[in-house]
This record gives structure tokens, C-alpha cells and sequence, in this order.
């Protein structure tokens, strides 16, 4: 497990070095600009990766028995299922690199590893609690298949496939705000038990899941309003779920401190 942990750790180092050298290598040159945007389409994987690192720490607090909320981290995985298969229905032609969908994959098998681990250990779920978020996952995974083959179908400004965008990033940043809640929600009542470097790490992807997001944008112009409507999916996700990951973070570190002032 530290083998696996350390891994993902040199990977994602690896591959912010490797963007870090291609700006500054790219920098005096003429192009960039398209420097910039080519970099901003590997942004995701990277980001992913240090997700995946954060997780896996999570995974090594549950089966060392800390106290984790296990259903956040289920409905973490209809989360990221939802995320998965709008790429997988072409959500964006030209705009997912395949290493984007593969991290993914292996991101919802870790979070799939951390729900094992906790039903074996600690929480128990009556069956029918159990057929409904086996169902509450498949209808993810429909509406996200749908939602990218309509988009994929739909490309005019204020269509069904921009509807169904805008309506899928709205339904994402809620299902993250459900397992923030619930996630808290354990901190507050049962105690800090969880890694502060899943914060930490979830706090820097986002960081760098902003670069993508203005990358996007620059494309279209930051200062065109219908640029702004046409991917007002993207953005409320980007731009909101950032906000709500801070507060996330902010609680924590909030009780993490009074943790420490009580045993004081």
C-alpha cells in the first residue's frame, strides 16, 4: 500500500515537472499562447492523479479504522461515475484526452476500494439502503451517457445539448455538497480522523482544474457574456465547486484546531 502510495505521488510530481519545464522552455517563443492551452489539455490527468494520491490516503485512514463517513465516499463514487460517462459519451469532441477517462477509471476503483474496506470494517447498511445507491449510481451513469451523446449531438447555442450541460454540472456540484455534508457532519460529531492531506491535495487539483477552465475560456474571450452562457456548465462546476471545496477544507482545518484546543 505505501508502494502504491508513494507511486502516485511520483507521478503527479512527475508531471507537473514536466509542464513546469515545457513553460518555461515555451515561454520566449511566439507560440505561448498555444503553449499555454496545449498544457491546459493535459491539465485534468495531472489533477487527477494528485485526487487519486489524496484518496489513497483516505483509504490507508479507513483500514487503519479511523472513523471515515463511508456513505460520502458513496456517494463520492456516483459522483465521479456521473463525470466518467459524460466523457465517455463525448462530452467535449477533441476536449478529453484518453488519460482524463483512464485516471478516472482508476480514481472510482480506489473510492470503489474505500467503500469496500469501510462496509467490511465498520458500517453496516441494511439491503434495501443498498439496492437504492446501486440504483442512485446506474441512473448516474445513464444521465451522464445521455448527457454526453446529446451534447456530443447538439452543439447550437441555447440547445437541449447545452440545457442538459448546464443541468449535469448543477446535479455534480450537488452530489459533491451531499458527501461534504455528510463528511463534516462525522468530523464534527465523531472527531478529526481523516488525513489532512486529502484536503490538501483536493484543494491543489482544483487549483489546477482552474487553469482548464480559463483556458476554455480565453478561447471564446472572458469578456463575451454569450461565451460565458455557452459554458456556464463548465464554469459553475469549476467556479462553485472550488468555493464549496474551500469551505470543505476551511471546516475542517476549523475542527481539526478545536480538536486540538479541547485537549488542551
Amino acid at each position: 500500500m505505501q508502494t502504491v502510495k508513494r507511486g502516485l505521488s511520483s507521478a503527479y510530481w512527475s508531471g507537473l515537472i514536466v509542464l513546469c519545464i515545457y513553460v518555461i522552455v515555451s515561454v520566449e517563443k511566439i507560440w505561448s499562447f498555444v503553449t499555454f492551452h496545449a498544457i491546459a489539455f493535459w491539465i485534468p490527468p495531472v489533477g487527477i492523479l494528485v485526487i487519486l494520491s489524496g484518496q489513497f490516503d483516505l483509504l490507508l485512514a479507513i483500514r487503519d479504522g479511523e472513523k471515515v463517513n463511508i456513505e460520502a465516499r458513496i456517494y463520492d463514487f456516483i459522483h465521479w461515475a456521473l463525470l466518467l460517462s459524460i466523457n465517455v459519451g463525448a462530452w467535449m469532441i477533441g476536449g478529453v484526452s484518453q488519460s482524463w477517462f483512464w485516471m478516472q477509471l482508476l480514481l472510482l476503483s480506489v473510492i470503489g476500494w474505500q467503500i469496500g474496506e469501510g462496509l467490511r470494517s465498520y458500517w453496516k447498511l441494511t439491503a434495501s439502503a443498498v439496492i437504492a445507491r446501486i440504483l442512485f449510481s446506474a441512473c448516474a451513469v445513464f444521465l451522464g451517457l445521455l448527457i454526453g451523446f446529446l451534447r456530443q449531438l447538439d452543439y447550437s447555442l441555447f440547445g437541449p445539448g447545452w440545457g442538459f450541460e448546464v443541468i449535469s454540472a448543477i446535479v455534480a456540484t450537488v452530489i459533491v455538497f451531499r458527501w461534504i455534508l455528510l463528511d463534516l457532519e462525522t468530523i464534527r460529531t465523531k472527531g478529526v480522523h481523516y488525513p489532512r492531506s486529502f484536503f490538501l491535495k483536493g484543494i491543489f487539483s482544483n487549483a489546477l482544474v482552474i487553469w482548464f477552465w480559463a483556458s476554455i475560456m480565453l478561447h471564446g474571450g472572458f469578456g463575451s457574456f454569450e461565451w460565458w452562457l455557452r459554458n456556464a456548465g463548465l464554469g459553475f462546476n469549476v467556479l462553485v465547486g472550488n468555493a464549496i471545496y474551500l469551505w470543505y477544507w476551511g471546516m475542517y482545518e476549523y475542527y481539526e484546531q478545536f480538536k486540538v484546543l479541547r485537549v488542551i
